[in-house]
């Protein structure tokens, strides 16, 4: 009865729903595993003369969702910083609108762009680099 949100297969009516939304949402509470997509497991109810429809879908997969969501979010303020660093770093070595790394570093800090730990972080790996 109840389909999964695959466009190919049909969508419950909000009637079919109604009349089975116990049983439904047992099952999709039940889920243990995130699916490969949101909608993977969501069950698409399609209320009568809509072009959108409706979803149920698992504790587990919006979980999963939002955790993928925060680490894409993670990604972007990484970019977001790297370009910003390279932006105050300047164009290279001899460019007098540069600033050094160690300054630049404290600047973020100090605006609290990073915390404490990243800016150890850093300055291991700056030993490091110096070290090769």
């Amino acid at each position: 009865m109840a389909r999964g949100a695959n466009k190919s297969l049909a969508a419950l009516t909000t009637t079919e729903a109604r009349k089975d939304l116990p049983n439904l949402a047992r099952r999709v509470a039940r889920q243990r595993k995130p699916g490969k997509s949101l909608m993977e497991k969501a069950i698409r109810i399609q209320p009568q003369g809509e072009e959108r429809a409706a979803f149920l879908v698992s504790q587990v997969d919006l979980e999963e969702a939002e955790r993928q969501l925060a680490e894409l979010e993670d990604l972007l303020e990484d970019i977001e910083l790297i370009d910003l660093l390279e932006e105050r770093m300047g164009g290279g070595e001899g460019d007098p609108r540069g600033q050094p790394l160690s300054e630049v570093i404290q600047e973020f800090a100090q605006e609290g762009l990073l915390s404490d730990a990243d800016v150890k972080a850093i300055e291991d790996v700056g030993s490091v680099s110096s070290l090769q």
